[in-house]
């Protein structure tokens, strides 16, 4: 199974479907902590 695994990553990475998925997830991380920040921001203000 490891064996498949790492052919399947290897796969994937060289297609670049990995590399979009984590620059993806990347993008939506930052857009949530600074979702988070601004309620932090506000939480401060009350």
């Amino acid at each position: 199974w490891s064996i498949n695994r790492r052919i399947l990553t290897q796969t994937l990475m060289s297609t670049g479907f990995l590399r979009n998925t984590i620059k993806l997830i990347e993008k939506n991380c930052d857009e949530l902590f600074q979702f988070w920040d601004l309620l932090c921001v506000i939480e401060q203000d009350n």
